[in-house]
């Protein structure tokens, strides 16, 4: 009788291979999960240089983005000349407000009249929606003396994006003018940036004056 015998298998050798079998497997799960760690990482080291770079680039540009925004913005009446024309045709800085109805027109005085270059000061007129009433008027020229602080009756010392600023009211704030109108508003006057500023208004109020004032930053 003819016995057929098999190998049987160790099992300490099958354990074996299992266990190096996992090892291999463990190991190149590691790498994969190391893998995608360093994608991700390099993702986000990626989005931080994009979002330096976007900064810098904003930050050299500011100035130019907003005049262009500015442009954009603004409706000019009577064809005005610009601020940004403006602002390369006198020796001082040229300050604008960011708080004004969306509504209203501008259109820019400049002095002394009939001159085309080296203006002294300039007058920023902003009119109603419709060219018809000036809601307010804003004059700006070169500072040159400080302000002094002696008594003027009607008015009140107010602080103006940290300047010292006066605000004036009108004496016959409350009547009535030619055109059926109740007058209000009144003059404010503070420097900044070495600018003297000068708004003034009897159309608005006050308070709306002073806003107007604190977004000429």
């Amino acid at each position: 009788m003819l016995l057929c015998s098999f190998p049987l298998m160790s099992p300490q050798l099958d354990y074996a291979q299992t266990g190096q079998v996992s090892l291999i497997r463990s190991h190149k799960e590691t790498l994969v999960r190391a893998d995608l760690h360093r994608g991700v990482y390099m993702k986000r080291q990626l989005g931080i240089l994009i979002v330096f770079c976007i900064m810098v680039l904003v930050a050299a540009n500011h100035t130019k983005a907003l005049e262009v925004l500015l442009k954009e913005e603004i409706k000019y009446n009577h064809n005005s000349m610009t601020i940004s024309e403006v602002k390369k045709l006198v020796p001082f800085n040229v300050i604008v407000p960011e708080n004004v109805p969306d509504d209203w027109t501008l259109e820019i005085k400049t002095y002394p009249w009939g001159t085309k270059t080296d203006f002294t000061s300039f007058s920023l007129h902003y009119m109603d929606r419709n060219d018809e009433k000036m809601m307010v008027s804003i004059t700006q020229k070169k500072s040159i003396a400080k302000q002094t602080k002696e008594y003027i009756p009607n008015v009140k010392t107010i602080s103006i994006n940290g300047h010292l600023g006066r605000l004036t009211k009108w004496g016959n704030a409350g009547e009535v003018d030619r055109k059926g109108e109740i007058i209000t508003g009144g003059l404010l006057q503070w420097s900044q940036k070495g600018t003297d500023i000068e708004i003034h208004s009897s159309r608005i109020p006050m308070e709306k004056m002073v806003e107007i004032a604190c977004s000429m930053k």
